[in-house]
């Protein structure tokens, strides 16, 4: 149980550190709503077990949407909160913190407020109509762009933020709250970029002790890069988060390849805008083709490689925590794959970024991807199989070949002489040292991946 607030690190802003000093790596899924219950108990119930099983993996970090209606306050007019529902979050904030999990929340998702007779455009999740607002509901408002621009608009969301501050503002449990989901899937820009830029002070001065952070849609088209320019930039974001998932539909190739790389390029693309703030992939997985369904390859990943990657890849390019994976009750929980997510703690247990300053390098050869952290006091490498791949092996049922023998020259990937190296195989959960002949590192048996501490 951690009593503290998670911050940007003042001593190194890359990265997080609780207000007692201690280095805050986050760990753990999108747990945004429930699909299969509503009523109150069950939800709480719901997020008890899954809470329950993150914190015993060794994770530290969930989202959550709280304009899912289960936790929608303001769900029957406008202007008037659901005592139940702040209960309901509530008591799941007091259950997150008994287990020791931070909580980032998501203060809105909808994309209309027309109401709709129509099918939802993704059945099974959380709704993107929002028409309390609408007159026709009783409402002050006839349009999302009114909500966006409209000084009406503006009241109903402070309303609404004064709420939920008077209920949360001082939990050490919640580290961020978020404005809005892919805020950009509203609308034009010139409608959400003007409200983000005037609601972010506002968020921040009514949870003075908490981050603050906007989000974007899918990093796949070319489109992205001038939204991302934007958000790089923007004052009052406390950390830099992006979308990115293994889509067939997307524009971009390299979010149709392998999936340590398309990740590793998600916080790439972060760092070259900004490389002064916490970097997150904060949605990461694998859908069909532009979104329109989990993807089919999740019922054959029955280990976890799109999950171990989506972890791993992020935080060895150079993020402030792993990769924080969608579909959780399609594909994490289907499985019973939380224990991958002990398996990165393990991986960066007893380090403090902050002070490794750790600066991300990337080599290759013949065999394998590395993914490197060059440190202060020694290097961590990330050894990624390259011909293992979700194609290999969860289209074409390929088992992925236990490597021996493989060697590496530390000069490559340490400026500094090594003294001594170790490994961790998340695989098989094995650790140990390992021998230097010379330069010449061989690296013990493993599958998929391994990892290296190479102290100098």
């Amino acid at each position: 149980m951690s009593r503290h607030y998670v911050q940007v690190s003042a001593a190194n802003p890359r990265y997080f550190e609780t207000s007692a000093g201690k280095p805050f790596i986050p760990i753990g899924p999108n747990l945004c709503f429930p699909r299969t219950v509503t009523e109150p108990d069950a939800v709480v119930a719901y997020y008890g077990k899954l809470i329950a099983e993150l914190a015993t993996a060794g994770g530290n970090y969930i989202r959550i949407w709280l304009g899912a209606p289960c936790f929608e306050i303001e769900s029957k007019a406008e202007g008037q909160f659901g005592a139940r529902q702040l209960q309901t979050i509530a008591e799941i904030v007091a259950m997150a913190e008994a287990a020791g999990v931070k909580i980032k929340f998501t203060l809105e998702h909808f994309r209309t407020m027309e109401p709709r007779t129509e099918a939802e455009q993704f059945p099974g999740v959380a709704s993107f109509v929002k028409d309390v607002y609408h007159r026709s509901r009783g409402g002050s408002l006839t349009s999302i762009a009114e909500f966006l621009t409209s000084p009406a608009g503006e009241r109903i969301f402070l309303r609404k933020l004064d709420c939920l501050a008077e209920r949360f503002r001082d939990s050490t449990t919640v580290m961020a709250w978020e404005l809005w989901n892919e805020v950009n899937c509203t609308g034009p820009m010139a409608h959400w970029g003007p409200w983000t830029e005037r609601m972010l002070p506002e968020l921040k001065a009514r949870f003075p002790h908490h981050l603050t952070v906007q989000s974007l849609g899918s990093f796949s088209a070319l489109g992205a890069h001038q939204q991302y320019d934007w958000l790089g930039q923007l004052p009052g974001n406390d950390f830099y988060q992006i979308h990115r998932y293994l889509d067939p539909g997307a524009e971009i190739d390299v979010c149709r390849g392998p999936l340590d790389v398309l990740c590793a390029d998600a916080i790439r693309e972060l760092r070259e805008r900004n490389a002064h703030t916490p970097l997150i992939l904060a949605e990461g997985g694998a859908v069909e083709a532009n979104h329109s369904a989990p993807s089919h390859l999740y019922a054959a990943d029955t280990a976890g490689m799109i999950l171990h990657d989506v972890l791993f890849a992020p935080f060895f390019a150079g993020s402030a925590g792993c990769g924080q994976c969608w579909h959780w009750e399609k594909y994490i929980a289907r499985h019973s794959l939380w224990w991958h997510f002990g398996r990165f703690a393990k991986a960066v247990a007893g380090i403090d970024p902050r002070a490794e300053d750790y600066q991300p390098f990337q080599r290759e050869n013949r065999r394998l991807r590395l993914y490197g952290l060059r440190g202060k006091t020694h290097s961590l490498v990330w050894c990624r199989d390259k011909r293992n791949t979700w194609e290999s092996e969860l289209d074409g049922g390929q088992t992925p070949e236990l490597l021996t023998g493989q060697r590496l020259d530390v000069r490559a990937l340490s400026p500094n002489p090594v003294q001594s190296a170790s490994y961790y195989a998340p695989w098989t959960d094995t650790a140990g040292p390992m021998t230097l002949t010379g330069a010449q590192l061989e690296l013990p048996a493993f599958e998929r991946s391994l990892v290296l501490k190479l102290t100098t």
